[in-house]
Protein backbone atom coordinates (compact mmCIF):
# COMPACT_ATOMS: atom_id res chain seq x y z
CA UNK A 1 0.00 0.00 0.00
CA UNK A 2 1.00 4.16 -0.59
CA UNK A 3 3.64 5.50 2.09
CA UNK A 4 2.50 8.37 3.60
CA UNK A 5 4.75 10.17 1.39
CA UNK A 6 2.91 9.27 -1.98
CA UNK A 7 -0.46 11.19 0.01
CA UNK A 8 1.76 14.15 1.09
CA UNK A 9 2.64 14.91 -2.58
CA UNK A 10 0.93 17.51 -4.75
CA UNK A 11 -2.47 16.58 -5.85
CA UNK A 12 -1.38 17.19 -9.78
CA UNK A 13 1.97 14.80 -9.15
CA UNK A 14 -0.01 12.27 -7.16
CA UNK A 15 -3.16 12.04 -9.90
CA UNK A 16 0.11 12.19 -12.80
CA UNK A 17 1.95 8.72 -11.17
CA UNK A 18 -1.37 7.25 -10.85
CA UNK A 19 -2.50 7.35 -14.33
CA UNK A 20 1.09 6.64 -15.81
CA UNK A 21 0.72 3.90 -13.82
CA UNK A 22 -3.02 3.09 -14.29
CA UNK A 23 -1.70 3.18 -18.44
CA UNK A 24 1.66 0.92 -17.58
CA UNK A 25 -0.12 -1.84 -16.01
CA UNK A 26 -2.88 -1.88 -18.36
CA UNK A 27 -1.24 -1.83 -21.80
CA UNK A 28 1.23 -4.86 -20.62
CA UNK A 29 1.39 -8.03 -18.89
CA UNK A 30 2.63 -7.23 -15.12
CA UNK A 31 6.13 -9.09 -16.03
CA UNK A 32 6.82 -6.19 -18.70
CA UNK A 33 5.38 -3.42 -16.70
CA UNK A 34 7.96 -1.26 -16.11
CA UNK A 35 8.42 1.25 -12.61
CA UNK A 36 11.23 3.04 -14.83
CA UNK A 37 8.96 3.81 -17.97
CA UNK A 38 6.07 5.16 -15.15
CA UNK A 39 8.88 7.43 -13.32
CA UNK A 40 10.51 8.64 -16.61
CA UNK A 41 6.70 9.98 -17.90
CA UNK A 42 6.33 11.44 -14.56
CA UNK A 43 9.67 13.27 -14.80
CA UNK A 44 10.87 12.24 -11.16
CA UNK A 45 14.19 10.00 -10.06
CA UNK A 46 13.47 6.25 -10.04
CA UNK A 47 14.40 6.34 -6.67
CA UNK A 48 11.49 8.47 -5.70
CA UNK A 49 9.03 5.92 -6.61
CA UNK A 50 10.06 3.51 -3.27
CA UNK A 51 9.83 6.47 -1.16
CA UNK A 52 6.06 6.13 -2.02
CA UNK A 53 5.54 2.00 -2.94
CA UNK A 54 7.85 -1.04 -1.50
CA UNK A 55 7.79 -2.58 -5.74
CA UNK A 56 5.99 -2.71 -8.22
CA UNK A 57 3.90 -5.41 -7.20
CA UNK A 58 2.81 -3.15 -4.08
CA UNK A 59 2.01 -0.26 -6.45
CA UNK A 60 0.12 -2.95 -8.95
CA UNK A 61 -1.81 -4.41 -5.75
CA UNK A 62 -3.12 -1.16 -4.79
CA UNK A 63 -4.21 0.27 -8.05
CA UNK A 64 -6.43 -3.30 -8.22
CA UNK A 65 -7.67 -3.19 -4.84
CA UNK A 66 -8.19 0.22 -3.58
CA UNK A 67 -7.63 2.94 -6.28
CA UNK A 68 -9.40 1.24 -9.41
CA UNK A 69 -12.51 0.04 -6.87
CA UNK A 70 -12.58 3.86 -5.27
CA UNK A 71 -12.80 5.49 -9.08
CA UNK A 72 -15.58 2.84 -10.29
CA UNK A 73 -17.27 3.56 -6.55
CA UNK A 74 -17.20 7.04 -7.66
CA UNK A 75 -18.59 7.10 -11.11
CA UNK A 76 -21.56 4.68 -9.99
CA UNK A 77 -22.76 6.70 -7.68
CA UNK A 78 -23.90 9.09 -10.03
CA UNK A 79 -25.56 6.86 -12.14
CA UNK A 80 -26.96 4.30 -9.43
CA UNK A 81 -30.30 2.35 -11.12
CA UNK A 82 -33.34 3.41 -9.12
CA UNK A 83 -34.75 1.31 -6.62
CA UNK A 84 -36.86 -1.32 -6.40
CA UNK A 85 -36.28 -3.20 -9.26
CA UNK A 86 -35.89 -6.66 -9.66
CA UNK A 87 -33.01 -8.96 -10.38
CA UNK A 88 -33.08 -9.02 -14.05
CA UNK A 89 -33.86 -5.38 -14.40
CA UNK A 90 -31.13 -4.39 -12.10
CA UNK A 91 -28.48 -6.63 -13.98
CA UNK A 92 -29.74 -5.27 -17.10
CA UNK A 93 -28.92 -1.43 -15.78
CA UNK A 94 -25.64 -2.78 -14.01
CA UNK A 95 -24.75 -3.79 -17.73
CA UNK A 96 -25.47 -0.56 -19.20
CA UNK A 97 -23.61 1.26 -16.39
CA UNK A 98 -20.59 -0.93 -16.56
CA UNK A 99 -20.39 -0.61 -20.42
CA UNK A 100 -20.52 2.93 -20.22
CA UNK A 101 -17.67 3.14 -17.70
CA UNK A 102 -15.64 1.19 -19.47
CA UNK A 103 -15.70 3.65 -22.57
CA UNK A 104 -15.40 6.32 -19.65
CA UNK A 105 -12.46 4.70 -18.75
CA UNK A 106 -10.85 1.80 -20.83
CA UNK A 107 -7.92 2.08 -19.33
CA UNK A 108 -9.70 1.02 -15.78
CA UNK A 109 -12.00 -1.25 -17.62
CA UNK A 110 -8.66 -3.49 -18.92
CA UNK A 111 -7.03 -3.83 -15.10
CA UNK A 112 -10.25 -5.31 -14.04
CA UNK A 113 -10.37 -7.42 -17.00
CA UNK A 114 -6.93 -8.41 -15.73
CA UNK A 115 -8.16 -9.60 -12.52
CA UNK A 116 -10.05 -12.58 -13.96
CA UNK A 117 -6.93 -13.86 -16.53
CA UNK A 118 -4.33 -16.33 -15.37
CA UNK A 119 -0.99 -16.07 -14.66
CA UNK A 120 2.18 -17.63 -13.13
CA UNK A 121 3.87 -14.89 -11.05
CA UNK A 122 2.82 -15.67 -7.36
CA UNK A 123 2.63 -12.41 -6.23
CA UNK A 124 -0.08 -11.22 -8.73
CA UNK A 125 -2.02 -14.46 -8.59
CA UNK A 126 -2.35 -13.96 -4.98
CA UNK A 127 -3.75 -10.30 -5.47
CA UNK A 128 -6.07 -11.75 -8.81
CA UNK A 129 -7.76 -14.37 -6.08
CA UNK A 130 -8.31 -12.61 -3.45
CA UNK A 131 -10.37 -9.86 -5.45
CA UNK A 132 -11.98 -12.73 -7.77
CA UNK A 133 -12.88 -14.12 -4.49
CA UNK A 134 -14.40 -10.85 -3.08
CA UNK A 135 -16.44 -10.69 -6.43
CA UNK A 136 -17.46 -13.95 -6.01
CA UNK A 137 -19.02 -13.46 -2.33
CA UNK A 138 -20.88 -10.56 -3.34
CA UNK A 139 -22.06 -12.08 -6.12
CA UNK A 140 -23.05 -15.05 -4.13
CA UNK A 141 -24.69 -13.14 -1.71
CA UNK A 142 -26.95 -11.05 -4.28
CA UNK A 143 -28.29 -14.28 -5.93
CA UNK A 144 -28.95 -15.86 -2.58
CA UNK A 145 -30.93 -13.07 -1.72
CA UNK A 146 -32.80 -13.17 -5.11
CA UNK A 147 -33.57 -16.96 -4.34
CA UNK A 148 -35.29 -15.80 -1.21
CA UNK A 149 -37.44 -13.03 -3.25
CA UNK A 150 -38.49 -15.34 -5.46
CA UNK A 151 -36.42 -13.54 -8.65
CA UNK A 152 -34.47 -16.64 -9.16
CA UNK A 153 -35.66 -20.38 -9.07
CA UNK A 154 -35.61 -21.86 -5.41
CA UNK A 155 -32.91 -24.78 -6.27
CA UNK A 156 -30.42 -22.60 -7.74
CA UNK A 157 -27.70 -23.13 -5.83
CA UNK A 158 -26.35 -19.53 -5.06
CA UNK A 159 -22.55 -20.55 -5.41
CA UNK A 160 -23.32 -21.70 -8.63
CA UNK A 161 -25.02 -19.22 -9.61
CA UNK A 162 -22.34 -16.88 -8.67
CA UNK A 163 -19.93 -18.49 -10.73
CA UNK A 164 -22.41 -18.53 -13.79
CA UNK A 165 -23.03 -14.92 -13.03
CA UNK A 166 -19.32 -13.92 -13.14
CA UNK A 167 -17.96 -16.03 -15.61
CA UNK A 168 -21.03 -16.63 -18.21
CA UNK A 169 -22.04 -12.51 -18.77
CA UNK A 170 -18.27 -11.27 -19.29
CA UNK A 171 -18.48 -14.25 -22.28
CA UNK A 172 -21.94 -13.71 -23.40
CA UNK A 173 -20.91 -9.85 -24.06
CA UNK A 174 -18.16 -10.62 -25.39
CA UNK A 175 -19.80 -13.10 -27.93
CA UNK A 176 -23.00 -10.63 -28.35
CA UNK A 177 -20.46 -7.77 -29.32
CA UNK A 178 -18.39 -10.40 -31.60
CA UNK A 179 -21.48 -10.73 -33.39
CA UNK A 180 -21.79 -7.30 -33.73
CA UNK A 181 -18.65 -5.56 -34.58
CA UNK A 182 -16.28 -8.31 -35.14
CA UNK A 183 -14.28 -7.40 -31.81
CA UNK A 184 -14.12 -8.04 -27.80
CA UNK A 185 -15.81 -6.38 -25.66
CA UNK A 186 -13.02 -4.32 -24.12
CA UNK A 187 -11.90 -3.35 -27.92
CA UNK A 188 -15.22 -1.72 -28.35
CA UNK A 189 -14.59 0.40 -25.01
CA UNK A 190 -10.87 1.24 -26.19
CA UNK A 191 -11.25 2.45 -29.57
CA UNK A 192 -13.85 5.71 -29.94
CA UNK A 193 -14.59 5.25 -33.92
CA UNK A 194 -15.45 1.51 -33.03
CA UNK A 195 -17.86 2.62 -30.18
CA UNK A 196 -19.06 4.83 -32.22
CA UNK A 197 -20.28 2.28 -34.76
CA UNK A 198 -22.66 1.05 -32.38
CA UNK A 199 -25.73 2.98 -31.61
CA UNK A 200 -27.37 3.25 -28.46
CA UNK A 201 -30.46 1.11 -29.67
CA UNK A 202 -28.47 -1.85 -30.85
CA UNK A 203 -26.33 -1.85 -27.27
CA UNK A 204 -29.53 -1.60 -25.41
CA UNK A 205 -30.87 -4.33 -27.63
CA UNK A 206 -27.96 -7.02 -27.08
CA UNK A 207 -27.81 -6.12 -23.23
CA UNK A 208 -31.70 -7.14 -23.06
CA UNK A 209 -30.83 -10.31 -25.30
CA UNK A 210 -28.18 -11.22 -23.08
CA UNK A 211 -29.96 -10.91 -20.16
CA UNK A 212 -33.36 -12.40 -21.26
CA UNK A 213 -31.02 -15.30 -22.10
CA UNK A 214 -30.05 -15.89 -18.45
CA UNK A 215 -33.87 -14.95 -17.24
CA UNK A 216 -34.97 -18.11 -19.37
CA UNK A 217 -32.82 -20.38 -17.57
CA UNK A 218 -32.61 -18.83 -14.31
CA UNK A 219 -36.22 -17.13 -13.35
CA UNK A 220 -38.34 -18.33 -10.80
CA UNK A 221 -41.78 -19.21 -11.37
CA UNK A 222 -43.13 -15.31 -10.68
CA UNK A 223 -41.58 -13.74 -13.87
CA UNK A 224 -41.40 -10.32 -14.69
Amino acid sequence: MPKETFFNLPEDKRERIVQLAIEEFSERPYRQASLSRIVSRAGIAKGSIYQYFDNKADLYGWLLTEETPRRKLAWFAEKAPPEGKDFFSLLEAQLHAGLRFGLANPRLARLGDMVLEPTNDPEVREIHERLQQAGQEMMRAVVAAAVARGELRAELDPELGADLLMGGLRELLNRAMYRKLGVSTYAYMSDPDRADRLSACDLDQMIREVVQLLRLGLAGEERP
